[in-house]
């Protein structure tokens, strides 16, 4: 009886679970079985999630959506950094870790900006919005002449691991991130500059008056000695005789150039003629002895304490022997910027390109050269040009001759305006030191220039038919300078500040910069 029972017990525990009758060796390959099955169930899920993982990243979609950096909440992608790692590259090979150092440094700066352009409601201009639109069309047109692809152009153009994650909607969001930062910097800055009291712009002035005046002055160096060392500049003890001689000979040329130059700068210009032998003279460009520099560039010249003379006056001349030169200087003007700034439009008128020399074609024989017929043919495109510019401007005085005329003839004609030019034509605040060509810039800046005055001015670009705007009256160029400086002073501060503020901090991902 009792026998039964322990039989049923076991027999209920087993189909329990509480035990396994099984033969031992039975049951240890059966837990084998089990273990190389989970193994198995394991390893094919790593693969398959390693694969997933491996195709992820090899995509173009990851290295365009996931951040590398973090700036105050924003994140640039991997895509993004690839293009500023790629432009700090260019400024400067070095070590890895730097350049990308750099180069958060220079995407933090972009996305701050550009969050602050967009705060302060900026949105692109029509000339902005034209640049990029170029921009992203050249590498369309490059493709197209090259007859490949515009990946393999940005392959070219950026480098292979850089270009494979960057594609023209990549750099058009980069490149109207910059410009919106462009505008919100200038933006800034111009927001600034109402804000100063005269005392204040007088003081920035005088603070920074050696960089911010101009002298303007003619020189002429002749040398006297190939040599090194000279001992005293106007003493001749130790100086071998034939060095003498020169010293002597050097300064006998330039005190004629001096007495000459008495009579202004074309005696200068023709003193200098005069001392030369012919051969000189064929190289020689008076331009070349025309100088304009600021207060604080003159102090390492041998006559620059001559030049910075509180009591030079336009007309002085002198003679300053240096270690291997005698120089004749003439003072011609120091500019302390009490001027108001001038405003003109103008319409381009180009001459037609004459067709161009190959000089890298290796085949080229300069002596098969008709130059006398190129020459013949650029003098002819120029006549057409300037004829055109004459033919406009009487176009504008047969008319209503006004500002207004004058701005409908350069939408219509001028080679240098750009359609949904926001104000066509002008170029503003020209004072003397301007970038602008000599010709363009002496027309501009001329004192006896009345608002509303025409003219045909030719340039090394064409023929610009000039009109005169006027000057700009609310201040002169002298707080003009010292507002930009200190608006653009105080912006800087407060971008140190901002890009602290910011605090970039690059994601686990950025290791993936700068591939695949």
């Amino acid at each position: 009886m009792s026998g039964s029972k322990d039989k049923k017990r076991r027999q209920d525990q087993k189909g329990q679970g509480a035990f396994d009758l099984r033969n031992p060796k039975e049951m240890e390959a059966d837990q084998t079985r089990k273990k190389q099955t989970r193994t198995a169930v394991i390893v094919i899920l790593a693969v398959v999630v390693a694969g997933l993982l491996l195709t992820i990243v090899n995509s173009h979609t990851f290295y365009r959506t996931v951040p590398a950096l973090r700036v105050d909440g924003t994140g640039v992608s991997i895509a993004e950094m690839n293009y500023y790692l790629h432009a700090v590259s260019q400024q400067a090979a070095g070590d890895p870790d730097i350049q990308l150092e750099r180069a958060v440094e220079m995407a933090t700066r972009s996305t701050v900006l550009y969050r602050q352009a967009v705060a302060a409601g900026l949105t692109l201009t029509p000339e902005w919005q034209a640049q990029i639109d170029a921009e992203i069309q050249r590498f369309q047109d490059t493709a197209e002449m090259w007859d490949v692809s515009v990946d393999a152009v940005l392959i070219h153009e950026f480098g292979d691991s850089s270009a494979r994650s960057i594609n023209l909607n990549v750099l058009r969001r980069l490149f109207e991130t910059a410009a919106l930062g462009h505008m919100y910097v200038e933006h800034a800055i111009e927001e600034r500059r109402a804000g100063y009291s005269q005392a204040e712009l007088e003081a920035f002035y005088q603070e920074n008056r050696d960089d911010i005046e101009f002298i303007a002055f003619r020189v002429h160096a002749i040398p006297f000695t190939p040599e090194a060392d000279i001992p005293e500049l106007l003493e001749t003890e130790g100086f071998e005789p034939e060095m003498v001689t020169a010293l002597a000979d050097a300064r006998a040329a330039a005190d004629a150039i001096a007495q000459a130059a008495r009579d202004g700068e074309e005696g200068f210009v023709e003193g200098v003629l005069e001392s030369m032998d012919e051969e000189m003279r064929a190289w020689f460009s008076e331009e070349e002895t025309r100088h304009s520099a600021p207060r604080s560039q003159l102090d390492a010249l041998a006559y620059g304490d001559w030049l910075l003379a509180d009591q030079r006056s336009e007309g002085d001349v002198t003679v300053v022997v240096g270690d291997h030169d005698v120089f004749v200087v003439l003072f011609l003007s120091a500019d302390d910027n009490r001027y108001y700034t001038a405003n003109v439009r103008h319409i381009l008128i180009r001459p037609e390109e004459v067709e161009s020399i190959d000089f890298s074609d290796p085949d080229l024989d300069f002596e098969e050269i008709d130059w006398e017929a190129i020459a013949a043919e650029e003098e002819a495109a120029q006549a057409v040009a300037e004829a055109e510019a004459e033919a406009i401007l009487a176009r504008w005085r047969a008319g209503a001759a006004t500002e207004e005329s004058f701005i409908e003839l350069v939408r219509e004609y001028s080679d240098d305006y750009h359609e949904g030019a926001a104000d066509p034509g002008m170029i503003s605040d020209i004072n003397r030191q301007s970038n602008l060509v000599p010709e363009f810039l002496s027309w501009s800046t001329d004192t006896a220039r009345q608002v509303g005055d025409v003219g045909i001015v030719q340039t090394q670009f064409g023929f610009h038919i000039m009109y005169f705007v006027g000057y700009n009256d609310e201040i002169y160029h002298r707080y003009a300078l010292a507002q930009q400086g200190l608006a653009a002073r105080d912006f800087e501060e407060w971008l140190e500040s901002a890009l602290e503020a910011a605090n970039p901090r690059t994601t686990f991902f950025s290791r993936f910069a700068g591939g695949p």
